[in-house]
């Protein structure tokens, strides 16, 4: 007798005390395959081999906590024409009744689960000669694991429960027997092993192009060019915004130009949240005026020329698609300069003060 079974989706994990075996969508290209040499018990024709092909769903990866969505057991049995000879010698017409397999759990913290996974054989009528098939379906609730590492997810023994019936729909004389189907030794039962952790967000990378108006400085125009590198989470894009330094435009006294070399340095994590189509970031920053000269001649600036306190920078695009970018746009307060030289009040006033704009546009990279 051979029987072909397959569980089509299983999933294992356990949520306190409660456990079972469970599925989710796969992660993996190939799904888990297994195949496993039983030898089993039936009325009349005594122990038979039994050649069983198991496959699942089972994913590679799952969140600690993660749950599972309820899910199907198939299992599809292919009898010998040997067995349903046996079967028709008893007068059986139709056969129905339950498969359980036996499941054990190895969780990434070692513990052990031992489960029964039961499945109700759909009634089949026997062919009048040659082999037939067998589907049986199951199910199991959502369950997650609860701690991370490699979980694994190993087959044991079987049950058949069997009830044949002869054409009129009553009782063969073998009435509802039970077959035990044993694994045969010395093989190898893992049907697959499960990775359980946080799964990284994937990051996402943008070129940044934009400028800055410098309401103090004449108004002055700093361009601006960058790259923001974001971890994609959900609703949230988040990573450093990264700014080069540029050449800033201004005028003294109202009519005095001036060029001044600043960086605007972002200092941390800028931190995006999706919502209603756009994105709305937020980070702190400061302001450093390496140097700035009035006609060619130097004036002041220095590494040390920068801002005394972080400056908020608080973006928004009201369109935004992560895959694709959009224009973020605000408004900021610079703080007073210090540590600028000769002529640090000067430079100071050229950048202190409210209503600063900034405008920079990310582009997937």
């Amino acid at each position: 007798m051979s029987v072909k079974l397959r569980l089509s989706t299983v999933m294992a994990s356990v949520t306190g005390a409660a456990a079972c075996l469970a599925a989710a969508p796969a992660m993996a290209e190939e799904p888990p395959a297994l195949t496993l040499n039983y030898t089993c018990a039936f009325p009349l024709i005594g122990m038979q081999p039994l050649v069983v092909r198991i496959s699942s769903n089972l994913p590679a990866q799952l969140k600690v906590g993660e749950k599972t969505p309820a899910i199907e057991i198939i299992t599809q049995d292919t009898v010998s024409a040997y067995a349903a000879k046996g079967l028709t010698t008893m007068y059986t017409a139709t056969l129905s009744g339950n498969a359980s397999a036996g499941a054990q759990i190895v969780q990434p913290n070692g513990k052990v689960l031992n489960l029964t996974v039961p499945n109700k054989i759909d009634p089949v009528t026997l062919p009048a000669t040659g082999a037939f098939d067998v589907t049986s379906k199951g199910g199991a609730p959502a369950i997650a694991f609860t701690s991370a590492g490699e979980g694994k997810v190993t087959v044991g023994d079987m049950l058949l429960t069997m009830t044949p019936k002869d054409k009129d729909g009553a009782l063969t004389g073998l009435g509802t027997f039970e077959s035990e189907c044993s694994q045969d030794p010395g093989q190898n039962n893992v049907l697959a092993t499960i990775k359980v952790g946080d799964v990284p967000a994937p990051v996402r990378s943008y070129t940044a192009t934009g400028s800055a108006v410098i309401k103090a400085g004449g108004p002055g125009t700093l361009p601006l060019t960058g790259g923001f590198e974001a971890k994609a989470d959900g609703t949230t894009l988040t990573g450093p915004l990264k700014l080069n330094p540029g050449t800033a435009s201004l005028k003294a006294f109202g009519f005095l130009p001036l060029s001044a070399a600043v960086a605007l340095a972002t200092d941390g994590d800028t931190t995006g949240t999706l919502a209603g189509g756009g994105l709305t970031t937020s980070g702190k920053a400061s302001l450093t005026v390496t140097s700035i000269s009035a006609l060619g001649v130097p004036i002041g600036g220095g590494e040390t020329c920068r801002t005394t306190a972080p400056v908020d920078l608080s973006l928004s695009a009201p369109v935004f698609d992560p895959a694709t970018g959009g224009t973020l746009a605000g408004a900021f307060t610079l703080p007073a300069l210090a540590n600028c030289g000769l002529f640090g009040g000067l430079v100071g006033s050229l950048f202190q003060g409210p209503g600063n704009t900034l405008s920079l546009t990310l582009k997937a990279s």
